[in-house]
């Protein structure tokens, strides 16, 4: 057979491409959204009790680690960005997860001189720590001492978002990093006020880690989404007292009358127990500096911190 080229011959018309249908399109009326935004309007946003009444600082407030915001908190002022619809369905799908460890703690742990070996959401209170201060703690896990009697761990549950699970806990940004320091902070203050040998950060992701990164890190199902830490009681202690003085300094300042020469306090942000200052909040930029002055900057960069803020506009609005 001959073959020639064909490319002088006229070409037909091009195929018909199908209609493409706008598939990332979101519908214009929402349904189900509006039984969620019911949902919202029904929800309860009283502020939780303290574990102790009358106490001014909160175990949780570890979370906190603006020095501005704490003492926004403390005083009562209303918060300019309360929680949104978003914040209230994403901690309520925390709760879910915490209500079913709730449920099948005393199928895996055994009693203990007759006693369960977890109690959940635990009181305790930081007055005999110099603090007026109190909180829970989502377990006290006990276990016989080789000495006798018992010993405990202080157990905080953690729901994550999947990026942050995935720099907590594997080399997806470089070395896994483990859990905030504001998690270890507030875990410690539970372990000194219950005399914990050790403390616990358990780490709960609403996202798995993907099948391809189960098959490169060789991980088991589980731990997908659940990894956990411990902390022990040399360790913790230097951690849970340095939160105590901080603690200590913003409740006082709290307590003082308005107009004093300390009222409405720098913007100094803790990170990891190092101290810097939030140089610009919308932008969630910091300073570290020294020297007489303050004029020398040791170190700068960004936080996220800022952009979370529940006082962030009443910050701007205050200035510097």
């Amino acid at each position: 057979m001959v073959k020639r080229d064909l490319s002088d011959l006229p070409a037909g018309p091009p195929p018909e491409e199908p209609e493409r249908v706008a598939l990332g399109e979101r519908v214009a009326q929402p349904l189900f959204a509006q039984a969620v935004e019911a949902w919202f309007e029904d929800l309860d946003q009283t502020e939780r009790p303290r574990a102790v009444e009358g106490t001014a600082w909160r175990a949780s407030m570890a979370s906190v680690r603006c020095d501005r915001a704490a003492w926004y908190q403390l005083r009562g002022v209303p918060k300019t960005e309360p929680p949104s619809i978003a914040d209230e369905w994403r901690m309520n799908n925390g709760q879910l997860v915490h209500d079913v460890l709730d449920r099948y703690q005393d199928r895996v742990f055994p009693e203990v001189h007759g006693q369960s070996r977890v109690h959940n959401e635990v009181t305790f209170d930081l007055a005999p720590f110099g603090l007026s201060g109190s909180g829970h703690c989502d377990f006290v896990h006990y276990w016989d001492a080789p000495e006798g009697g018992l010993h405990c761990e202080a157990v905080e549950v953690k729901t994550v978002g999947g990026f942050k699970f995935k720099t907590a806990t594997s080399r997806f940004k470089g070395p896994p990093e483990g859990p905030g320091y504001d998690h270890w902070a507030q875990a410690a203050l539970a372990g000194l006020a219950f005399d914990a040998q050790r403390i616990r950060i358990v780490y709960i992701a609403f996202e798995n880690i993907g099948a391809d990164l189960v098959r490169r890190w060789n991980l088991a199902e589980v731990d997908r989404f659940l990894a956990e830490w411990t902390m022990e009681r040399d360790q913790f202690l230097p951690i849970a007292q340095a939160e105590l003085v901080r603690a200590r300094l913003l409740v006082d300042l709290a307590s003082m009358e308005p107009g004093s020469p300390t009222d409405v306090p720098m913007r100094m942000l803790d990170l990891a127990g190092r101290r810097v200052l939030v140089s610009d909040p919308r932008k969630g930029s910091w300073v570290q500096t020294d020297g007489p002055n303050q004029e020398l900057v040791h170190d700068a960069g960004t936080s996220w911190h800022c952009d979370y803020c529940r006082f962030r506009t009443q910050c701007l609005s205050d200035g510097a």
